[in-house]
């Protein structure tokens, strides 16, 4: 009777594991954030994609950008997708011009508010492409002016241009501007999802998809091996990767910005100056007297470790970019205010190679002396 007994425990027991299980796979099921196979985890990705590819660094005026960036575009064989904030540009439109005729596949989008702008260019990108010609127009309003802020475009599906230039007139031959063009296959992944997620109107925080390889060691480039971190903003949480860089830092921060008026991210370089960290920033001098600018609290800090200073340009510093260290650059589309980390969308790459951070330094030091 005894041994009865312990038969029909065990066989209660298994039948209850077997129930627990099957009630947990099919709550996994049935919730995809607790599924380990939901995009949004990158679960079958590893932490750090290795591959041969480049980078090439140019800085507007002075290594005219415009032709480097037509002669990529010119450069297309299969396909071009870009998401630019803002088109005015001749010289773009022409060579978009040349692909079509061609039959390059072609998808371009624009932010809104920008389009009735004087000079736009959308209306004869429009006539010229058609649906695949789009703006932002239907993304979700919110307190802040929400804008379209990229500067990218994707060539082929392995050459990325990015940074902060737009293809402008003034962006091109007026403005101090930097433009990255890498040649990955990884990045040029990130930008095509990105780009394939606001072509579906996913837009700012409607746009929840994180970049799917966001750490990549490029190997012999011309800057010898560097690792690229790659982030969009809002969904990347670009603020903590910003201030995370500020707070590691030990010696030295260098920053060119249009406009900064996030207070975290103040707070942080004030907090770095105040452990010994050198902190030299350049504004761009129409924003640096806003109300809400980062100018005058650190251009007034009594604090020998700052060198705060407005850019002499008559036209604009419309660089956004930190060096850290002489190692760590962070570059792309992304001012430092709570539109560009949290409702605009944008794109930065945080770099780690102490050639990139000197080629950039040379550039602050460039608009010091301006």
């Amino acid at each position: 009777m005894k041994q009865k007994l312990q038969s029909a425990l065990s066989y209660t027991i298994i039948f209850l594991i077997i129930a627990i299980a099957l009630h947990f796979n099919i709550q996994s099921e049935l919730n995809p954030s607790n599924n380990p196979t939901h995009p949004k985890e990158n679960s079958t990705v590893p932490s750090l994609i290795e591959e041969n590819g480049n980078l090439t660094i140019y800085f507007c005026p002075k290594d005219d950008c415009e032709k480097h960036l037509t002669n990529l575009i010119k450069s297309a064989n299969k396909s071009i997708y870009c998401a630019l904030y803002d088109i005015k540009l001749n010289s773009f439109v022409d060579a978009i011009k040349d692909l079509k005729e061609k039959d390059i596949e072609i998808g371009i989008i624009t932010d809104d508010k920008t389009v009735q702008s004087k000079n736009s260019k959308y209306n004869e990108l429009e006539q010229m492409l058609g649906e695949n010609m789009k703006t932002d127009k239907k993304r979700s309003t919110g307190k802040y002016n929400n804008l379209m802020h990229n500067k990218f475009c994707i060539i082929d599906n392995k050459t990325v241009f990015a940074g902060s230039l737009n293809p402008t007139d003034r962006g091109m031959q007026k403005n101090n501007n930097n433009m990255l063009i890498i040649t990955s296959k990884y990045i040029a992944q990130n930008y095509m999802d990105e780009f394939m997620e606001m072509n579906n109107d996913e837009f700012g925080d409607r746009n929840s998809q994180t970049a799917k390889y966001p750490l990549i060691e490029l190997k012999n480039t011309q800057y010898d091996n560097m690792k690229i971190r790659n982030c969009f903003c809002p969904e990347d949480n670009c603020k903590k990767h910003v201030i995370g860089s500020i707070d590691r830092a030990n010696t030295s921060i260098y920053f060119c910005l249009f406009s900064f008026t996030e207070n975290n991210t103040k707070n942080a370089l004030i907090k770095a100056a105040e452990r010994g960290v050198e902190v030299k920033g350049i504004f761009e001098k129409t924003q640096a007297g806003s109300k809400y600018s980062a100018f005058s609290e650190l251009k007034n800090r009594n604090n020998s470790n700052m060198d705060i200073r407005k850019d002499a340009n008559p036209a604009f510093l419309h660089h956004k970019f930190f060096v850290i260290d002489e190692y760590i650059t962070i570059t792309g589309s992304m001012n430092p205010t709570q539109s560009g980390y949290f409702y605009n969308d944008e794109n930065i790459m945080i770099i780690e190679n102490p050639t990139i951070a000197k080629i950039y330094i040379e550039e602050y030091d460039s608009r010091r002396e301006d």
